[in-house]
């Protein structure tokens, strides 16, 4: 690493395989495999016991997914303590991304079943959509359809159709616009309309966002 001029680089983990730029993205594929662990839990209780040979498979499966998903918690961990201290260094770093660091960036616990953790963990996962699993998407399109089903107030930006995550996310931006709206208003009116938000989205509490946003 010294002779490729690398020895600084930016958030280097102990295995040099992962930096700080690659925080936002850890964190969707840590509420991912969140997601899908939880679901194949459910998936096991739902089965008979007899069927030993999909309770296998099952379980087979979650030892490869828990196992990964460690991996990229103490990842993610590692990189938001050392994201911190850099900012108090005064040495140079190399960075692929060094708008990350620039970015004003927290990390918080979230009543996982609010409106205001969903509406962040939808802004996250919607900037890296090629990361999102197919049953956080489905999660997400039930949220869709579930809004678009109430045809007043804040509600009528949901309307019309999206195709993906990220559009889902520009109309509810748009809202924010013209209403004049925080985020954090739009979350407890939503709250107010849907009663409960729980089985949208069922991951961990924490969120790393930007501050801005």
């Amino acid at each position: 690493m010294k002779l490729e001029g690398l020895e600084d680089r930016c958030g280097m983990c102990i295995y040099a395989v992962k930096g700080v730029d690659n925080l936002p993205a850890i964190d969707v594929k840590i509420n991912c495999l969140t997601v899908e662990v939880r679901d194949l839990h459910d998936y096991a209780d739902s089965l008979c016991e007899k069927n030993q040979y999909e309770l296998a498979k099952v379980d087979e499966r979650l030892e490869v997914v828990v196992a990964e998903l460690l991996g990229w918690i103490w990842s993610r961990d590692h990189l938001v303590v050392t994201a911190k201290n850099m900012k108090d260094y005064d040495d140079k770093f190399f960075s692929f991304r060094p708008e990350i660091l620039e970015r004003s960036m927290r990390q918080f616990n979230c009543d996982e079943r609010s409106v205001e953790y969903v509406l962040s963990r939808l802004y996250l996962d919607s900037q890296f959509p090629y990361l999102i699993s197919d049953v956080v998407r489905a999660k997400y399109r039930a949220l869709q359809v579930a809004l678009m089903g109430n045809q007043s107030g804040v509600f009528d930006i949901f309307n019309r159709a999206v195709d993906s995550t990220s559009e889902f996310v520009g109309q509810i931006k748009s809202m924010l616009d013209f209403q004049g709206m925080k985020v954090s208003e739009l979350a407890r009116e939503l709250e107010a309309k849907l009663q409960c938000s729980q089985g949208y989205i069922n991951t961990i509490g924490t969120v790393l966002v930007e501050d801005e946003e």
